[in-house]
């Protein structure tokens, strides 16, 4: 399964379009048709229901001069159990002077013995600002699953102004259920969500960032590098960490005067 779905937000006659592409299992909804300066919402969908050994898909994302949109998934993406090939996720977001994006798919569900490799790369110009995040869980709790094996290889590429900003590699692999359980690792930890802010005014936003990150739902922190703010969550309850990233992104994008909506209807669903 290759699944592509290809995003181009531009402006045409003083209005804001947006064209795209999708190739099965890839499908993309326009929940409500917006106009002029409104932010457009973009909803990708898997058709297949999951993501096997040997699946592929990529998301390519082009933000015009002067747009506005929220990107974000039907619901949550289920990564299974593979038994040889791996699964490959490839996002690529880029964002040209003027615009803004935010990018906030729902969480993904990591299968026992799933196998997973993915790479974002976000690439906002100096003039444009984006919120990107995502949200694993390791298991399925409610069935009695921890995750114990496989891998998981996750990448974030961040470039701001053309040049590399930020880079983190999240690699799993070998005894995974000793790296879990480690005090020093993810004690015991069942989702983890990971948010960045990258904009020219991200010093200017970490206090904000830091005092809407507090809860006591999980454990959370944030940090400056450059021009990019990253908040993160960990916890041993996935509903309690979703419940309290959800509620930064709505809340943060309050904040900046981007929205009045919060998160997208489909987060409600």
């Amino acid at each position: 399964m290759h699944g592509r779905a290809d995003v181009i937000v531009h402006r045409k006659n003083g209005r804001q379009r947006v064209d795209y592409f999708h190739r099965s299992p890839l499908r993309i909804f326009m929940p409500e048709n917006h106009s002029g300066n409104v932010e457009s919402e973009i909803v990708l969908a898997n058709t297949s229901g999951g993501l096997v050994g040997g699946d592929e898909l990529q998301v390519n994302v082009v933000m015009g001069e002067g747009t506005r949109s929220v990107i974000t998934s039907q619901a949550a993406e289920k990564a299974y159990r593979a038994n040889g090939a791996d699964t490959i996720i490839e996002t690529n977001l880029k964002l040209d002077a003027g615009s803004r994006l935010r990018w906030v798919p729902q969480e993904t569900i990591l299968f026992d013995g799933v196998r997973l490799r993915r790479r974002t790369v976000l690439d906002v110009d100096g003039q444009a600002a984006a919120i990107a995040g995502e949200l694993l869980v390791f298991g399925r709790s409610a069935s009695g699953e921890g995750f114990t094996r496989g891998l998981v290889h996750d990448e974030w590429r961040v470039k701001f102004g053309g040049k590399m900003a930020w880079a983190d590699n999240l690699h799993l692999a070998g005894d995974v259920a000793r790296q879990m359980e480690s005090p020093h690792g993810f004690d015991q930890a069942k989702a983890m969500a990971t948010l960045l802010y990258v904009s020219k005014d991200a010093l200017e936003r970490v206090d904000c960032v830091k005092s809407l990150i507090r809860t006591d739902r999980c454990r959370s922190g944030a940090t400056l590098i450059g021009n990019v703010v990253i908040a993160r969550w960990l916890g041993r309850d996935p509903a309690e960490v979703r419940r309290a990233y959800a509620g930064f992104i709505a809340n943060f994008a309050s904040a900046l005067g981007w929205t009045d909506k919060g998160l997208p209807a489909i987060w409600s669903v």
